[in-house]
């Protein structure tokens, strides 16, 4: 799931657990910053006990975003704040987050374009040209 913030794209994992509660975290990697499924790859683990970063093999708690095992051992997902009202969830970055975020434009620019790797060339143009 993405979202639209200060006209940049953010992809998001939204969570449920059985007793109704709702959480959500920039589903992105600690480790390089990329999304932990790229290219339509499941989310879960096999045993669907933690999230899985399909780059790295990260294992993160779905209950904290706490990474368990991999490259990142002991970072944190970014949590974002979900709330329920009337059957409706909305997600609200943290102003601590967004300041992050803003601070790091260049993790911004590579969200734009989850099928690039960071470092990566950029898209094409049809004419061939690379755009600025």
């Amino acid at each position: 799931m993405d979202a639209l913030w200060e006209g940049h794209t953010l992809p998001m994992v939204l969570l449920r657990w059985t007793q109704g509660r709702v959480c959500a975290y920039l589903n992105l990697c600690p480790h390089m910053g990329v999304r932990l499924n790229r290219s339509g790859s499941a989310l879960f683990d096999r045993g669907r006990r933690h999230l899985l970063c399909t780059t790295h093999g990260a294992l993160f708690r779905p209950s904290d975003g706490l990474c368990v095992s991999g490259p990142c051992g002991g970072d944190h997902l970014d949590a974002l704040e979900a709330v329920e009202v009337f059957g409706q969830v909305q997600v609200f970055l943290p102003p601590a987050l967004a300041d992050q975020l803003r601070r790091q434009r260049g993790l911004i620019t590579a969200l734009e374009s989850p099928t690039t790797a960071p470092g990566a060339p950029g898209p094409s143009a049809p004419d061939g040209s690379t755009p600025e």
